[in-house]
């Protein structure tokens, strides 16, 4: 039969015959210009096919047939090939039984399960609470309460002002998201997001983990700016000590009971969740140790405000610590397709220089402008390039 009959009856491509035709594999006969298989052509197809299937390689396939067809009816290297591969399979069946169990232990460690009860505002920590209108301390108006801890109640101050907590989130102010905030939506941020801007967003929050290894300090209070999913604070949790205190701030409520939801499932830690505008914190003077920024005051710079920590640097201690993490552009802003009112915005020169004249000096990193291509960066115009700034900043009292 012509070439295309074989191919068709055995389902292989006529490529790869020709292929096994070239590596003399198979030596069909050639007719008025046309190659002619016949019975033993067919047998030779099956036995290539049987031993691929037995995970030879077309080279061994090579020479075991020269071997069987040299060898026949003897015993001559014919069995020497087959003990060899058996070995190198049981090698990797032993290989995979290996894998198969790294692969349960890490699901088994990735399984929902909820090690704690559900948290709150520790009472311990109300101390550090004031009222946003007159700064004075808060007291528990009601409440349910659980191991110290206020679940759901009403802080009141003597001024009048009342606060909300909510499932374990003090909340001042609040938005909601356009649709709840879940881990499948989180999901779906991963696939709907293109790589290029996610291997930006990798390299800057590996950059600023590496720098969260700079911070020695004993019983700090981290004040984290726009929690938002999470990325910064859901790497560092495991590291924060026991005598450590975490704030989580975002306006929008979902997100911090997203987030509240994945840290409840973990070893308790000294966590705050607020619910509130950066200017409406409702933190003591000079309170914080730590302020991480990972992208959190970006949403402000592109409406133009480019002093958000300069706002809340009351809070603030003298001597305190700063990671940072930025959408940035240059002075020019030339080729990122933005409009030039966001280009003056996220300047780079001007996040800079608020940082500087908060007497940070700061230790920095640049990550060249990456494509946008998110229906979750709304403010940003498909196809747009941002770039990257991260800092590590400290001052001295």
């Amino acid at each position: 039969m012509r070439i295309g009959a074989f191919s068709d009856k055995y389902g292989v491509g006529k490529d790869t015959i020709r292929f096994y035709m070239k590596l003399e594999l198979l030596n069909p006969e050639k007719k008025g210009g046309q190659y002619i298989f016949c019975e033993r052509d067919e047998e030779t197809l099956k036995e290539i096919l049987k031993l691929k299937k037995l995970e030879f390689t077309l080279k061994e396939i090579s020479v075991i047939a020269l071997h069987r067809t040299l060898g026949k009816l003897t015993s001559c290297c014919d069995r020497e090939p087959f003990i060899k591969k058996l070995d190198e399979i049981k090698e990797k069946i032993e290989g995979l039984r290996e894998i198969s169990k790294e692969l349960e232990e890490e699901l088994e460690k990735k399984k929902d399960i909820r090690l704690g009860k559900e948290s709150g505002i520790n009472i311990l920590y109300l101390g550090m609470i004031k009222c946003i209108n007159c700064g004075k301390n808060l007291e528990i108006l009601s409440g349910r309460v659980e191991e110290n801890q206020i679940i759901d109640g009403e802080l009141r101050c003597s001024c009048g002002k009342g606060y909300k907590i909510s499932r374990g989130i003090l909340v001042i102010n609040k938005q909601s998201s356009s649709e709840e905030m879940t881990e499948e939506v989180m999901g779906e941020y991963l696939k709907e997001t293109n790589e290029e801007f996610k291997k930006s967003l990798y390299q800057q929050l590996d950059c600023l983990v590496k720098k969260y290894k700079k911070i020695d300090k004993k019983n700090k209070i981290i004040l984290d700016l726009g929690s938002g999913f999470g990325f910064f604070f859901r790497e560092i949790v495991d590291k924060l000590k026991s005598e450590d205190v975490y704030i989580a701030i975002d306006h929008k409520i979902d997100r911090l009971r997203f987030l509240k939801n994945i840290m409840d499932k973990k070893e308790k830690k000294n966590i705050i969740y607020i619910c509130s505008d950066f200017t409406e914190i409702p933190l003591a003077e000079e309170t914080v140790d730590v302020v991480v920024d990972a992208w959190g005051s970006s949403g402000y710079r592109i409406g133009g405000n480019n002093d958000l920590l300069k706002k809340i640097n009351n809070l603030i201690k003298k001597d305190a610590e700063l990671l940072g993490a930025y959408m940035v552009t240059d002075k020019a802003g030339e080729g990122t397709g933005l409009s030039q009112e966001i280009v003056k915005n996220l300047n780079i020169e001007a996040s800079r220089s608020e940082l500087l004249s908060l007497d940070y000096k700061l230790e920095e990193n640049y990550f060249e402008p990456r494509v946008v291509d998110s229906k979750h960066e709304n403010f940003i115009n498909k196809g747009s390039k941002i770039a990257g700034y991260v800092v590590y900043g400290k001052r001295w009292s």
